[in-house]
């Protein structure tokens, strides 16, 4: 099993992809850790398709003003989508070597219930 640099004691097998502005697309699904992305056994190909999509992420946001946008929810669901699939190369790639999960963006939801209150 690969080194993850993760904060648990024992290196885990335990993985989440998810999007967030400024790290990683890969996380530690124990203990949180964003990983190095160039560290992964993962082809060059597919960190450069993950660093594309890691890009896009929040284009629903108007970080400006801290609103959402005009089609925001399309735009989150078509980065979700686009996450998916890059998702299933990844746990392609990685094989049994670590158990994966995807945790696709629910920041637009999070907004609504923010401004309903």
């Amino acid at each position: 099993m690969f080194n993850t640099g993760c904060r648990c004691e024992k290196p885990t097998k335990f993985l989440r992809m998810e999007a967030d502005f400024s790290s990683d697309p890969i996380w530690c699904d124990i203990c949180s850790s964003n990983l190095d992305l160039p560290t992964l056994p993962l082809s060059f190909e597919l960190k450069n398709e993950l660093m594309k999509w890691i890009l896009e992420y929040g284009k629903w946001l108007d970080l400006n003003t801290d609103k959402l946008v005009n089609r925001a929810f399309e735009l989150q669901r078509e980065h979700n989508e686009w996450g998916l699939r890059l998702f299933l190369k990844v746990e392609s790639e990685l094989g049994n070597q670590y158990c994966i999960r995807f945790s696709p963006s629910t920041s637009v939801e999070t907004y609504i219930q923010r401004d309903l209150f």
